[in-house]
C-alpha cells in the first residue's frame, strides 16, 4: 500500500527528517491522573497506541489511513476541540506506518522511531536512539499485536546490539527471535585449531573442508565437489559447538524468580535478571493499560454508526 499519506510522511521522516513537527497540543492539566476516556483519548499522555488505532477506525473507518495529515488533524479537531497532542500524533503515524509499510520489520532506521513512539516517546529523527530492553519488549509486543510479521536479520542484530549494550544475554518473549544472534553459536575445530561462528550450523568446519574455496570470490556457495568429498570421507566434521554468550543460567534464575521470588544477589547473572524483571514489569504494565482502556471504551467501540 502506498501513496502520499501521513504514514508516508512519517516514514520519510525516518530517512531524511524533512517533515516539520506538527503543532503541539499540550497535555491537559492533571490529565495523567485521569483515566483515558472517549473525550480525552487524543490528548491523554497514556493512551495506548492500539486504542488510538481502534478509535480512528471506529470514528472514520479505514479511510483515515489514506488521508493527508492535515485532513486527519482537522477531522479530529472538528469532533474533539482539543485536537491531538504531539505525542499521540506520533503514535498515530507510527501505527499507520505499521499498517501500510513493511519497513519497520526490515530496516532498523524505520524500526527505531516506531519503537520509541510505541513507548510514549516522541521520536527525534535527527538522531538514532538506542531503545532499552524494556522499550524493545513493549514496542515489539505492540507491533506483533498489529501485524504478524517476521523480523529481518538486520532487526535481530540491532536488538542484539541493544541487549549487549545493556549487558543482557537472554531474550525472553516477545524478543526470543533474537536469541540466536544474542548467544552467537560457535564451534572449535581441533584439526585446524580454529574458533569460528557456526553458520550455517551443519556440523562442517569451513576451514578444514575448504568448501567455500571454488575459484569464485564472494560466491559464498559451497563447492559441490568438496561437499561430495565431505559426504564420502567425513572430513571437516571433527568439531565441538558452544555459545559465545551462554544464556542458560540467566534463564534459569529468571524462571526461578518467577516461581519462588528468591532474593537476587549482586552478581553478573542476577544483575541481568533484575534488568529483565524491570522490562517484564513494564511490559505487564503496558498490557494492563491496554486492557483497562479497552474495558473503559468497549461500549463505545461496540456501538454501530
Amino acid at each position: 500500500m502506498s501513496g502520499d499519506t501521513a504514514a508516508e510522511r512519517f516514514f520519510r521522516q525516518m530517512l531524511d527528517s524533512a517533515e516539520p513537527k506538527p503543532e503541539t497540543v499540550p497535555v491537559l492539566e492533571d490529565e495523567r491522573e485521569k483515566p483515558v476516556t472517549r473525550g480525552n483519548l487524543f490528548t491523554h499522555h497514556d493512551t495506548h497506541p492500539i486504542i488510538l488505532d481502534i478509535a480512528l477506525l471506529r470514528i472514520f473507518g479505514a479511510e483515515w489511513m489514506e488521508w493527508e495529515p492535515e485532513t486527519l488533524r482537522e477531522e479530529v479537531k472538528r469532533r474533539y476541540p482539543h485536537g491531538i497532542s504531539e505525542l499521540n500524533w506520533n503514535q498515530i503515524q507510527a501505527v499507520k506506518t505499521l499498517h501500510v509499510h513493511d519497513a519497520p520489520w526490515l530496516d532498523y532506521e524505520a524500526f527505531v522511531p516506531v519503537i520509541m513512539a510505541m513507548n510514549n516517546t516522541i521520536p527525534i529523527f535527527t538522531q538514532l536512539d538506542k531503545p532499552s530492553v524494556a522499550k524493545l519488549m513493549v514496542g515489539v509486543d505492540i507491533m506483533n499485536d498489529i501485524r504478524d510479521e517476521e523480523f529481518s536479520d538486520e532487526i535481530s542484530r540491532f536488538c542484539t546490539a541493544c541487549f549487549l549494550d545493556d549487558g543482557v544475554v537472554y531474550a525472553p518473549p516477545p524478543l526470543d527471535f533474537i536469541q540466536g544472534d544474542l548467544s552467537k553459536p560457535m564451534y572449535y575445530c581441533p584439526d585446524c585449531d580454529n574458533h569460528m561462528e557456526d553458520l550455517p550450523p551443519d556440523g562442517i568446519c569451513d576451514v578444514c573442508s575448504e568448501r567455500f574455496i571454488d575459484g569464485h570470490p564472494g560466491n559464498q556457495q559451497p563447492n559441490p565437489e568438496v561437499m561430495e568429498k565431505i559426504r564420502q570421507t567425513g572430513e571437516g566434521k571433527n568439531y565441538r559447538t558452544y555459545l559465545e554468550r551462554p544464556f542458560k543460567e540467566v534463564k534459569e534464575r529468571l524462571d526461578a524468580f518467577h516461581m519462588t521470588g528468591h532474593t537476587l544477589q549482586e552478581d553478573i547473572v542476577d544483575i541481568q535478571v533484575a534488568k529483565l524483571i524491570v522490562a517484564e514489569n513494564y511490559l505487564a504494565h503496558r498490557r494492563q493499560q491496554l486492557r483497562d482502556q479497552m474495558n473503559t471504551l468497549q461500549v463505545w467501540f461496540g456501538e454501530g454508526e
